[in-house]
């Protein structure tokens, strides 16, 4: 008979492999997955399945489900494992790639010297693992498409043999820098012209400088014959609207092209070309509908990869407005784009500076012949001028994306870092307490076989190992959820989907709460911590208030850690102080020292808070190792930290004092600072609020006394109804140690047969032979019933008399949008958690809804 510690492992084991063959939601992801297990790895360098370490196993079970495109190279030969998402980025060569050595797939070998360089860098950890818009070539629908990738790699750590790369898509970015290079291009080439014929040769001279999404150019001017004007006393040029003669042309010299065309015969490209005259906008000519010339598409093998072109636009030399054409411009498009909205946006650009460039020209020549054309030449002159101010902000955007561009990397350079280096510290403590159990064990079977005790000091040394490791993949976990959380509340921030929901708070209360969060953090640092009320809250009489304490907690818990951050690692006395103040204008006094941020935002005027009648204000006041000037300047900047050895030595994402000066200008106040080096930080932030009354006793929660349980006898009963089968194991198990009777379900029809059997089904009586339910976590996304429906079973159920009493329900959620809590308590659930979270969590929602 086994142990429970074999018998825990030999579980632990037969779970590694759940998530090959647990559905995760998402049919393209179980159809990679059943791909994956049912390649013939056994012919493979890195051998079946069943062989692959623990700790591999989990980092693909991570990538597998990760939005994020990863990828693993494993093994001698560098066999390719990669999630869905980067199974998007190869277009048609998935999953033909998947599980093959990287050798064997050519798209990706065709880049091998970025490949290699990457690969290098991860090893010997020289230089940063990385490389950006690297250019690759996948086939979609069977036309080569281009792609730009970037990437960070770290090598695997031993025993585990390879690499993990996590990709960037780039492809927009790196496309859109491209086409404003070959604009500015054509710009700067057409800058002198100063009559039509330098303009033709101004303007295919910018084509043929830049071609990564010009593929050939054909310039067809408007044939031109002159008569002579007697009121002006000079030749005027009268323009042939009908026949046109080639002036240049940009692509294959081997490709010879008709050198005059007549818009009288009735060829394809020859009615394209009169709609676009009819329109003035560019039309589009294409392979497929017979509109582009065969001759045409040869043009392109010169320029961009050397194939034949598939499309080109015609862009008229007038616009919608005008009237007299005096050329037409053949552009070919890049034949591994596809023409997009993008595309289309970039062609209709060039052809407003062609049209716009043509008809200055042509009103300059035609200043001689009376003061009206003078008049527009002079407002022409000033588009010109608006032209090149528009030039220059171009010039100045394409600087501001090379340095948006810079600090996105650096951002992805240090939010990898920061989630990966956490991971490390994971893996090894989960390793430590491995091979501690490995010894407890082997303590046991020492013991039993000599019957003799256990040696207590090597068992306590060897739990004292455990328990050190479990508080690191504690810690770990938490600084990832603190990771993600910025980066959730930033991209929410972006989108303007932050709200402010206000609620009833005892100001006193919610200070205590603060000091208790952080009791422990500043307890290990030896800190000195405590919070105070300044004398303005009594003045003011403020005692309860209605605003959104989630938020000011959120600011709260960015400035509290910063602060310990920054003091833990001073020599001498250490302390923060925590104040809270109140004041009925938005200049609060506590501001007159402190250097003040512009509102980047404006408060949401849909909250109740929009029309507050008091100003809190918070104070953060530490003793740590301050800022110099220049770091200064740099505070509450998205994706940056006060200088680089900043992040070196205390990590972080750049995030938190960008988000908080938009949480706090969202609730109606301001934020600002000061600071010296050596001499501590003051962080100080204001909220608009209402002032609220003491809710009635008789109908809050708050009053509700907290449930306590005497005994084991007085335990609370539970159904735990949760699909995901490892979150379920290890969740009713910690239930279970905290004195809970735990009963479970996979999905919401299990649950629900689960309460017909259950005393509390009419009819059963109250029989103590048949289970009791306390209350129900209820999982939201789950096969067969989700929870949302289940719990519409169960409260109907319960209205038709069918269960006899209300039975709490907690609703448990991995989606952290209040919308999706308050729609599961719409449907009926008491409360609700976001996932990740602790026992110690859950228990504080049981409190609530259990009474």
């Amino acid at each position: 008979m086994k142990s429970p510690v074999e018998q825990s492992t030999d579980d632990l084991r037969q779970s590694e492999h759940a998530f090959l063959t647990t559905p995760s939601g998402d049919e393209l992801i179980d159809a990679d997955l059943r791909y994956l297990r049912e390649l013939p790895w056994s012919e493979s360098s890195i051998g079946p399945i069943s062989t692959w370490s623990r700790e591999l196993l989990v980092l693909i079970n991570l990538a597998m489900l990760s939005p994020q495109p990863q990828l693993f190279l494993l093994g001698p030969d560098s066999i390719i494992i990669y999630n869905t998402a980067y199974g998007r980025l190869l277009y048609d060569h998935h999953p033909l790639y998947l599980g093959r050595p990287i050798g064997m797939n050519e798209a990706l070998i065709s880049n091998a010297p970025a490949i290699s360089r990457i690969v290098d860098r991860a090893t010997t950890r020289a230089k940063p693992a990385n490389e950006n818009h690297v250019t690759f070539f996948f086939k979609n629908e069977d036309r080569l498409q281009e792609t730009f990738l970037s990437a960070t790699m770290v090598k695997l750590p031993d025993p585990l043999q390879g690499y993990h790369a996590t990709t960037y898509d780039t492809t927009a970015t790196a496309v859109q820098l491209r086409r404003k290079q070959s604009f500015k291009a054509i710009i700067d080439s057409c800058a002198s012209a100063n009559n039509m014929t330098n303009f033709w040769d101004a303007m295919l001279q910018g084509v043929s400088n830049e071609d990564g999404d010009m593929s050939f150019a054909l310039l067809y001017r408007a044939e031109v014959h002159t008569e002579y004007a007697a009121e002006a006393d000079c030749q005027r040029h009268v323009i042939d609207g009908q026949n046109f003669t080639l002036h240049r042309k940009v692509g294959s010299e081997e490709s010879a092209q008709p050198q005059q065309i007549s818009l009288l015969s009735n060829e394809p490209y020859i009615r394209c070309m009169r709609e676009a005259i009819r329109t003035g906008t560019p039309v589009l000519l294409s392979v497929k509908n017979g509109t582009l010339p065969k001759d045409w598409c040869k043009e392109a093998r010169q320029r961009c990869y050397g194939d034949d072109a598939l499309e080109a636009v015609i862009i008229p030399s007038i616009d919608a407005y005008g009237s007299e054409v005096h050329a037409l411009l053949v552009m070919g498009i890049s034949p591994r784009r596809p023409y997009d909205e993008d595309y289309s946006n970039w062609i209709h650009s060039v052809h407003q500076f062609f049209a716009n460039s043509v008809m200055t020209i042509k009103l300059a020549e035609a200043r001689a012949f009376d003061d009206n054309v003078k008049r527009v030449a002079a407002a022409r002159a000033e588009q010109i001028l608006a032209q090149q101010r528009e030039a220059e902000l171009q010039a100045f955007s394409l600087k501001e994306a090379l340095e948006a561009k810079r600090q996105q990397e650096n951002f992805i350079d240090v939010t990898s870092h920061e989630i990966r280096n956490p991971l490390g510290a994971v893996i090894l403590s989960a390793d430590s307490i491995s091979v501690s159990l490995s010894q407890i064990q082997e303590l046991v079977k020492q013991s039993v076989s000599a019957k003799l005790a256990i040696d207590p000091n090597s068992l306590t040394r060897l739990l004292e190992d455990i328990t050190e490791s479990v508080e690191t993949i504690t810690s770990c976990s938490l600084h990832q959820k603190r990771i993600t959380d910025d980066i959730l509340s930033l991209s929410k921030l972006d989108s303007n989907l932050i709200e402010i929901c206000p609620s009833s708070i005892k100001l006193g209360s919610f200070m205590d709460n603060i000091v208790e969060t952080f009791r422990v953090e500043t307890g290990r640092a030896n800190i000195a911590f405590g919070a105070k009320q300044d004398a303005s809250i009594k003045f003011h009489d403020v005692d309860w208030i209605q605003a959104d304490s989630g938020r000011i907690m959120q600011v709260m818990t960015n400035l509290l850690s910063n602060a310990i951050k920054f003091t833990a690692t001073v020599d001498g006395a250490k302390s923060i102080t925590v104040r809270v103040g109140a004041s009925e204008t938005k200049d609060v006094p506590i501001f007159n020292d402190l250097i003040m941020t512009k509102p980047l935002i404006e408060p949401n005027e849909k909250t109740d808070l929009a029309q507050g009648d008091i100003y809190l204000w918070f104070e953060v006041s530490d003793t740590g190792c301050g800022m110099s000037a220049t770091e200064r300047s740099k505070m509450f900047q998205r994706f940056s930290q006060a200088s680089p050895k900043t992040y070196n030595k205390y990590g972080g994402s750049g995030l938190g004092l960008f988000i908080s000066q938009k949480l706090v200008n969202l609730q109606g106040g301001n934020i600002g600072f000061n600071s010296e080096t050596d001499q501590g930080t003051t962080f100080a932030f204001s909220i608009c609020a209402l002032r609220d009354k003491a809710p009635d006793v008789l109908t809050t929660r708050s009053t509700i006394l907290p449930f306590k349980r005497a005994s084991a006898s007085d335990s609370l009963s539970m159904l735990l109804v949760e699909d995901n089968h490892v979150n379920q194991v290890v969740l009713a198990k910690q239930l279970r140690r905290a004195g809970y009777t735990v009963f479970t379900a996979d999905n919401g029809q299990e649950a629900f047969d689960f309460l017909k059997s259950s005393r509390h089904w009419k009819g059963h009586g109250k029989s103590s032979d048949l289970p009791r339910v306390d209350f129900i976590c209820m999982d939201i996304e789950m096969p067969i019933i989700d929870g949302m429906t289940c719990t519409k079973m169960i409260r109907k159920a319960q209205q038709d008399g069918d269960i006899t009493n209300h039975i709490p329900i907690i609703a448990v959620t991995a989606n952290a949008r209040s919308e999706q809590l308050q729609a599961a308590i719409d449907v009926g659930m008491d409360d609700g958690i976001s996932k990740p979270f602790r026992v110690d969590d859950l228990e504080k929602i049981i409190e609530k809804v259990v009474v």
